[in-house]
């Protein structure tokens, strides 16, 4: 055991706060190994106390809503429009539609900060209104967030395509 004694010049700089230099020292003393079962037994603590928050709503949410991205949408027959309520914690999603020729597709979305436009098979940004469907097969419609502001966590929307067929 060290005994601090203020005649000594080493002890009294010591006592006078310069302790944490001192504490160091004395540390890097102690070996490797010490250190590491120091670190160990600091995580393992850690991780012993931590539990999330039962009330903390984004945690829950963040559980319950999956990066189920890409999604496919599908008409229900005698209905042209198909109205989806989801969440997402990405910047993007993408929804699969397979219209036919001819086919007039209309997207809207509830939170004016997600941007639906056509991807795939050719590009259609849908604020410039609706788009006629003049190729066959995968349609790939992308969500993306489109706003200065931070984005949140995980954000609600309602998706709105209508898909009208020629008369």
């Amino acid at each position: 055991m060290i005994a601090f004694h203020p005649k000594h010049k080493s002890m009294a700089d010591l006592s006078k706060g310069r302790w944490a230099l001192g504490f160091f020292l004395l540390l890097t003393g102690c070996g490797t190994e010490s250190a590491e079962m120091v670190k160990a037994e600091q995580s393992a603590v850690i991780l012993e106390n931590y539990t999330p928050a039962r009330n903390d709503k984004l945690q829950q949410r963040r559980a319950n809503v999956g990066d189920e991205c890409p999604k496919l949408v599908q008409k229900r027959v005698d209905h042209t429009a198909v109205s989806r309520q989801d969440s997402i914690m990405g910047n993007t999603c993408d929804y699969f539609i397979y219209p036919a020729v001819g086919d007039t597709l209309t997207v809207y979305v509830s939170d004016g900060r997600m941007k639906p436009f056509l991807n795939t098979p050719y590009y259609h940004d849908f604020a410039n209104g609706s788009y006629k469907v003049i190729a066959n097969g995968r349609h790939v419609m992308r969500l993306e967030y489109n706003a200065l502001e931070h984005k949140p966590a995980v954000m609600d929307y309602v998706l709105v395509v209508n898909i009208a067929s020629p008369k």
